[in-house]
């Protein structure tokens, strides 16, 4: 994958869709699942969600879209509320080095010594599934979240309790035509997750839990899918190889004087 052309999918698509697949959940047999309705499933999974002052992660990115197919590393550090820092290599060649905040995206672009800066409200617009900042701190972190308002009803798929909601009144888009499928298993963990918001869909799998912290069941495997209009189809699968919490992160993100700067699409001069 060329990094330039990885700097627009970390802007565009890269953010919202590390927790998409076109997977389905595998039948388990023999699993008898009480009867729960739907306020009940949702507060426990709500339940499960787990709180920190700093995350990092380190993991293993294959990509694969209709014109390449590549693979590369991927350190993730968050600042709770704050910061999302991502340095993106291949071959242990630092090609993208990427900071959000609630306000802008900065990225820096190794391979063409470029600066490149947009609001945070310009790329979130252009993105198939528009979230917003906490939804994307969530979902990188692999905490569960949920736009409020939604009508859930509930029933069983397979070993799996099925929630399922139209999105009504979207904020995020113009047209409010949307669903949302979410698959809990028996300890009402999010294991799957499908939503479609007009005509771009997002189908996610969540497995390999581990254990850290001694109490924080996290997934370390995702597969991902997104599917849209101007992307086309997308995958990406992800294999966390480790996550520390509550361990302060080094957040360097230092311009070179000579990168050549792109302010909301505006290019400047390198000095």
């Amino acid at each position: 994958m060329k990094f330039n052309y990885l700097a627009k999918l970390c802007l565009l698509l890269l953010l919202p869709v590390f927790f998409t697949s076109c997977k389905t959940i595998a039948n388990v047999q023999n699993k008898n699942l009480k009867k729960r309705s739907a306020k009940f499933l949702l507060q426990k999974m709500e339940e499960n969600r787990y709180s920190y002052d700093w995350f990092a992660a380190k993991a293993k990115v294959k990509f694969e879209s209709e014109e390449e197919n590549v693979s590369f590393t991927v350190n993730l550090r968050m600042k709770h509320d704050s910061i999302i820092w991502l340095k993106i290599q291949k071959l242990s060649v630092e090609g993208l080095r990427v900071r959000m905040s609630a306000d802008r995206i900065e990225v820096l672009n190794r391979q063409d010594n470029q600066y490149i800066v947009e609001t945070f409200a310009t790329v979130q617009s252009k993105m198939p599934i528009p979230f917003g900042f906490r939804e994307i701190e969530n979902l990188l972190a692999g905490n569960p979240f949920m736009q409020e308002g939604l009508e859930f009803e509930v029933s069983n798929d397979s070993s799996y309790y099925l929630l399922e909601a139209l999105l009504k009144d979207n904020k995020n888009t113009t047209s409010s035509k949307g669903k949302i499928r979410l698959w809990l298993d028996e300890n009402h963990r999010l294991v799957k997750l499908y939503a479609k918001i007009d005509e771009s869909t997002i189908d996610a799998n969540f497995s390999d839990f581990q254990l850290v912290n001694e109490n924080i069941l996290i997934a370390f495997e995702k597969d991902i899918v997104l599917n849209s209009p101007e992307s086309g189809k997308i995958r990406f699968k992800i294999n966390f190889n480790k996550i520390d919490l509550n361990e302060e992160q080094d957040l360097k993100f230092e311009i070179p004087d000579h990168y050549e700067q792109i302010i909301s699409g505006n290019k400047i001069p390198k000095k």
